[in-house]
């Protein structure tokens, strides 16, 4: 078998343009009377300058097969006697060069010029018309409107999707129409009604702390702040409802808000204190002895107006960053089951309060801020195990499953709070505790 031989590959011959050639000048400027041309080399040369390392194909390819950067209209060149006599070299025309530099310069900071306009990429739109806070929702919504003009660039680079830019005028223009936005206020029969946001920006509340008053707002006779769910105008017509709330009911809470913290700056009147302060008093120790003082607390929150002044008041405190009504208790009048049932005080510092949930066993009924309730199911009753283990302090979601082996924690508690006496026993999330899901004190219910 004879050995094949191996072809070289073929060379690639450039192409000069067609026309005389031109004598070599002294310097590397030829004038003609179209303009000034200079040679390949210093062409290659002004490009790697202005950060475009291309090579001698792609300045040959604008000469003989258009450019983009010149609206597709070739690059000029002439044919230039070489130094030698013997052969000609391409040079190009200067003009045409510094143009196509400029335009590599505009399309580096995402200008393109296309069909004689500008088009810019997202990033360039936002410095040259200076909004930062532009985005490609809008403009995208712009698009499919057919509200601006736009086009889409293929990318060489591998990886790299293909690039959008958008006309700069039509951009321009739709920003210099006024918006029609709705600022979230109703003019209704009952007065101006406010959606969340323009709630918040009228009242100085946070948004958060509006959004949990709708559900639960322990400053307001209530216990939440009325709302009434409204839809938006839209020209599309497919906003969904919100809620909105009067400026009335407004103004309501935030009197009611400087009265609580004008309350909780007073100081306690001598000879009351809360359930804390109760515990000491009766010198508890045990848990029986817990639950009994626990009664003791729940018999004077309950009792009827008379003539005598009450053994147990409500009052606003500061609870860290927020506000909460404490009980109070007159300790003259405090005849504890746990103080009677203990000989000598210990003489060391109290436990604190009780619970608002006491369990027993896994089949027994629950204690539920004083009150009798059914056994739990066994998911339940493992979840409320580890935060009556973790008492006075919360667990976080992930620390709540991990130790009582359900992944839905969060679930199973929100589902008891579907009961009155639940949702007062258990703290959740975003109801101004944030540090998890944890059990109430029994005064703080």
């Amino acid at each position: 078998m004879s050995q094949q031989k191996r072809l070289a590959p073929a060379r690639r011959h450039r192409r000069t343009p067609v026309g005389p050639i031109h004598p070599r000048p002294a310097g590397d400027r030829l004038r003609r009377p179209e303009g000034y041309f200079i040679p390949g080399s210093l062409v290659l040369q002004r490009l790697a300058e202005a950060g475009f390392p291309l090579g001698y194909d792609a300045v040959s390819h604008w000469a003989y097969e258009g450019c983009v950067h010149r609206r597709g209209a070739k690059l000029g060149a002439c044919r230039v006697r070489s130094r030698d006599g013997r052969s000609c070299e391409t040079w190009f025309r200067e003009a045409h060069v510094d143009e196509i530099i400029e335009s590599l310069k505009r399309r580096q900071a995402g200008r393109y010029e296309l069909l004689g306009d500008d088009y810019l990429t997202l990033p360039a739109l936002r410095v040259e018309l200076e909004r930062p806070g532009l985005y490609s929702l809008l403009l995208n919504s712009w698009m499919k409107r057919g509200l601006i003009r736009w086009a889409l660039l293929p990318v060489k680079a591998a990886g790299r999707h293909d690039r959008k830019v958008y006309h700069l005028e039509d951009v321009r223009k739709q920003l210099a129409v006024p918006e029609n936005r709705f600022d979230g206020v109703w003019q209704t029969g009952e007065g101006e009604r406010y959606n969340l946001l323009a709630a918040a920006r009228v009242s100085g509340f946070r948004l958060g702390f509006i959004t949990e008053a709708i559900r639960r707002c322990p400053y307001l006779p209530e216990g939440i702040l009325p709302s009434k769910k409204l839809k938006p105008p839209s020209a599309s017509g497919h906003r969904t409802s919100e809620h909105t709330v009067l400026r009335q009911d407004l103004e309501r809470l935030r009197r009611a808000v400087q009265q609580a913290k004008e309350e909780a700056a007073q100081p306690i009147e001598e000879g009351w204190g809360d359930g804390y302060e109760a515990a000491r008093v009766a010198g508890v120790e045990t848990i029986t002895e817990r639950i009994d003082l626990q009664e003791v607390l729940y018999g004077l929150r309950q009792e009827e107006p008379s003539e005598r002044p009450p053994s147990a008041r409500r009052l606003w405190r500061q609870r860290g960053p927020i506000w909460k009504r404490v009980w109070f208790y007159f300790l003259g009048q405090l005849q504890s089951p746990a103080s009677t049932a203990r000989t000598e005080p210990s003489g060391r510092k109290a436990d604190p309060l009780a619970p608002a949930v006491v369990l027993g066993g896994s089949d027994d009924p629950v204690r539920v801020c004083g009150k009798a309730k059914p056994a739990l199911a066994s998911t339940a009753f493992r979840v409320v195990s580890a935060l009556a283990a973790a008492w006075p302090a919360g667990l976080r979601k992930d620390e709540l499953a991990q130790r009582s082996d359900c992944s839905v924690p969060h679930k199973v508690l929100r589902k008891l709070c579907t009961d009155a006496d639940w949702n007062a026993a258990i703290e959740l999330p975003g109801r101004g505790y944030r540090a998890g899901y944890r059990i109430r004190a029994a005064d703080e219910v």
